[in-house]
């Protein structure tokens, strides 16, 4: 199976000062390729568990802005069989971002020979072991199966896909190639917190100017 990820990130000096860590839900994971915004970046690959947790960084602090990182590797593994049907499932962007994720969208592209009327897909969100349903999933074109989030996702929140098509109805190897373009920011859960601290002291200040008022009022 070969998956190529998009991660687009804004960094603001505070969760994001030097790079990013990708933790991949598997220990097969092996990396081809990693570049920041189109260019070859440094990295590490290290096996924690049953995962490759991935770590771009560099030794000085990044410039504020966007960066957009892209990761290409091969695992295997994620094929099970149940009754008459193979099943692919994918943890697209784990429980580990500690901050929100904006947009997230997942591409599945089977082989051509699988039939569309055969394939069968659904997902889910949320927290670990949460079967929520704010998601969109559709096949988009032949062969392929497009899967994104409806609202925005709070820290530790995924998205989960599958995909099953009919056993025998892959020659020879079977493959599959998954693209998901992610979408994290910082600055929504900034903008949340400023918001609701704002909300805050408006609410304080407007009780400490009623309670002058009636005091006032009394004197």
């Amino acid at each position: 199976m070969q998956i190529k990820e998009k991660i687009k990130v804004r960094a603001e000096g505070n969760e994001i000062k030097r790079g990013i860590q990708r933790k991949l839900p598997t220990s097969s994971a092996h990396v081809f390729k990693v570049v920041r915004n189109g260019q070859k970046t440094p990295h590490r690959v290290e096996l924690q568990g049953e995962r490759k947790v991935v770590e771009i960084r560099q030794k000085n602090p990044l410039k504020p802005g966007v960066y957009t990182y892209t990761l290409t590797y091969a695992t295997k593994g994620q094929l099970a069989s149940f009754g008459n049907y193979k099943q692919f499932s994918w943890d697209v962007i784990g429980q580990d971002w500690p901050f929100p994720v904006e947009k997230v969208r997942a591409e599945v592209h089977l082989p051509d020979q699988v039939p569309d009327d055969s394939i069968r897909f659904n997902a889910s969100t949320g927290y670990s072991g949460e079967k929520g349903l704010s998601y969109d999933a559709q096949l988009t074109e032949k062969g392929t199966v497009s899967f994104s989030a409806t609202r925005l996702l709070m820290p530790r929140e995924g998205l989960r896909v599958m995909v099953a098509f009919p056993k025998g109805s892959l020659n020879g190897e079977q493959r599959g190639w998954l693209n998901s373009s992610l979408m994290f920011s910082v600055l929504s859960l900034l903008v949340i917190i400023s918001v609701m601290t704002f909300l805050i002291f408006f609410l304080v200040k407007r009780v400490s100017n009623s309670r002058s008022n009636r005091q006032d009022d009394e004197a």
